[in-house]
């Protein structure tokens, strides 16, 4: 048996040291819903990222610089990536949508935006959300 020194361990009634013990994450995290304009074509990327320690504005720039380095280092073929290269990472204004709460809540509703408003330097569309 492995104890970790430091916080979460602390003597039992016994005198024996508990174990510390790791929390579940949880899977009901906020995620953000974004939307990417590039000024110059006024053409649109929506995407979704997690909300890093309640840090909205820190996870979207965190997500832009993956967008940037995709781009620049990985030399992706995408759409977006493509329009990073043509007109430099400053033209672009990154806007927060809507956060939403849990992984699957926030992938549907990235769909449902992606198929509302058709973006056009989204490489692959979102499958269409049937609702009965």
């Amino acid at each position: 048996m492995v104890f970790q020194m430091g916080v979460g361990n602390e003597a039992a009634p016994n005198g024996r040291m508990r174990m510390a013990t790791r929390r579940k994450p949880r899977s009901d995290r906020n995620h953000l819903i974004y939307q990417i304009t590039c000024e110059p074509t006024q053409q649109t990327y929506i995407g979704v990222c997690i909300v890093r320690k309640s840090a909205r504005v820190k996870s979207l720039k965190q997500r832009w610089n993956e967008h940037v380095r995709a781009a620049n280092v990985a030399m992706k073929d995408w759409n977006m990536s493509k329009a990073i290269r043509e007109h430099g990472s400053e033209s672009f204004n990154k806007t927060v949508l809507e956060v939403v709460r849990g992984k699957a809540n926030a992938y549907k509703r990235e769909a449902e935006l992606i198929n509302l408003h058709r973006p056009r330097l989204n490489t692959k569309m979102k499958m269409k959300i049937v609702v009965d």
